[in-house]
């Protein structure tokens, strides 16, 4: 399958969106990814690269990054979040909604994603992920609990019922 990968990545090798594109292209899938990033910040100009590249390219499934304002949708949309979609800008909860697929990681959005009127939502957690960077490294381990995720407030809370 031909997969169009529209994300914003920082210019850091650490970024969990090369790890997407790894977990796509080891199944043999061709991938083409689009830094959103790095296109121009004005939302018509940038909709129009992206649609380029998709003309240039011609994808099966566009998959879709939550983390820039600045795009219209496209057709074939699978929608990529990790957060929560109140936490998201208005363009992408709507970019959300019209695609095909909404992917993500915490059970609990699926259903606020459904109340949207997301088509389809399924939940894949830590799927950005990559098993190599979680070796037995020799570390010190005097730490008794530790938090990796977004800190929202009903966590917040059930830290504090931790602590």
């Amino acid at each position: 399958m031909k997969i169009l990968l529209a994300t914003p990545i920082r210019s850091r090798p650490d970024d969990p969106h090369y790890k997407w594109r790894r977990a796509l292209t080891a199944p043999g899938h061709t991938v083409k990814l689009v830094n959103l990033s790095r296109l121009p910040a004005i939302k018509f100009l940038k909709s129009l690269e992206l649609f380029r590249a998709g003309q240039r390219f011609k994808p099966d499934l566009v998959f879709f990054s939550a983390g820039r304002d600045a795009v219209w949708p496209v057709k074939k949309t699978v929608f990529f979040t990790g957060v929560a979609p109140e936490m998201l800008s208005l363009n992408e909860r709507q970019i959300g909604r019209w695609s095909r697929l909404v992917v993500v990681n915490e059970p609990a959005d699926i259903k606020a994603w459904e109340s949207l009127g997301a088509k389809k939502v399924i939940c894949l957690p830590i799927s950005a992920a990559d098993p190599a960077d979680f070796k037995n490294k020799d570390f010190r381990r005097d730490i008794k609990v530790s938090f990796v995720g977004t800190l929202l407030p009903s966590r917040q809370t059930f830290l504090s019922w931790l602590k």
